[in-house]
């Protein structure tokens, strides 16, 4: 399960008191309501690392250490698709 998907059922079943609110038949959410703010998480979540990691690329063009800059959007990237 990613991060993305362990913090959203998390707060979506109110800190994991409410388990039955993130409930799955066959990999996909039993409700609606889950599955629908799943959807808005997942993309709001996409956006945020991948503005993340474009800050961090621009900083390349400083003069401290450009590697380190790519190092960093290259780990931040990875948390789209971490498990």
């Amino acid at each position: 399960m990613s991060i993305a998907k362990k913090a959203f059922e998390y707060w979506y079943s109110d800190k994991g008191t409410a388990p039955k609110a993130v409930e799955k038949i066959g990999g996909n959410y039993k409700y609606i309501g889950a599955h629908s703010a799943w959807t808005s998480w997942e993309a709001a979540w996409n956006e945020a690392i991948e503005q993340a990691a474009k800050t961090a690329e621009a900083q390349r063009d400083a003069p401290e250490c450009p590697e380190r800059a790519q190092y960093c959007a290259d780990a931040i990237r990875t948390l789209i698709f971490n498990t």
